[in-house]
């Protein structure tokens, strides 16, 4: 019997009907082929989705375990909601994507070579930057061992949670209940690290060197045209 690969990359795709950004099957397939090429090591590439249609079948699906769909992000349509994701802190989460998960948005452009970050050895590595001006744990991108930190998942209340998190000035959906429990993570990746923000690339020039992820936050995408014209370096690395 072969051995599960100790690592899995963890996306979740649904289409919630009031929001203007949809999410294709086409994109979760060039993110996994982003990271294969920059990520040697065996791992498993899983989409935790009702809608399987078009996924390359080396992407392995799991249905919603749960949805939360009826939680609306405090913030209305600026911020989706998501706090569905936050069963990645379940105890049961372990035994469905194994010991250790890269959740990552399916927006994220991988630029560069991922070992050295997802070589880390913390329980779980966040995403920190002073340009955030909050105290943030991105819910986009983390590295976390499943079957700890279970009170994220154990403690949330949809009625009460998400008001908590907002009237302490943290934003989001399950990132602002995130950001309450966990800051500051024990570890956590920084622009030395490579992983930035594409609001602090400068639109027509070259990608800095060592950038290894980048993050798209707000409605412009990798996938859209205009934001491929800012930032031309896109097409060489959003791609299958």
């Amino acid at each position: 019997m072969i051995a599960p690969a100790p690592l899995s990359v963890v996306v979740w795709k649904w289409q919630a009907p009031d929001r203007p950004r949809a999410f294709e099957a086409s994109y979760v397939n060039i993110l996994a082929a982003s990271i294969r090429r920059n990520y040697s090591q065996p791992h498993r590439f899983i989409c935790v989705t009702h809608d399987a249609a078009g996924l390359d079948s080396s992407i392995e699906v799991v249905p919603f375990p749960v949805t939360l769909e009826h939680v609306p992000a405090p913030r209305g349509v600026r911020f989706p909601s998501s706090y569905r994701r936050l069963w990645n802190f379940s105890r049961e989460a372990r035994e469905t994507f194994g010991p250790r998960i890269l959740a990552i948005d399916i927006d994220v452009v991988v630029t560069g070579d991922l070992t050295p970050l997802l070589s880390a050895p913390e329980h779980f590595v966040s995403w920190w930057d002073p340009r955030f001006k909050w105290k943030k744990v991105p819910g986009g991108i983390y590295l976390h061992s499943t079957g700890t930190l279970t009170h994220v998942w154990e403690t949330f209340d949809a009625e009460r949670s998400p008001r908590i998190a907002d009237e302490a000035g943290l934003r989001g959906s399950d990132q602002g209940w995130m950001s309450y429990l966990l800051y500051p993570a024990p570890k956590a990746w920084t622009v030395d690290d490579g992983v930035w923000s594409i609001k602090w690339l400068t639109p027509k020039a070259p990608l800095p060197k060592g950038v290894r992820i980048v993050s798209t936050p707000g409605f412009e995408k990798p996938w859209s045209p205009e934001l491929q014209r800012k930032h031309p370096w896109i097409k060489t690395h959003w791609r299958e």
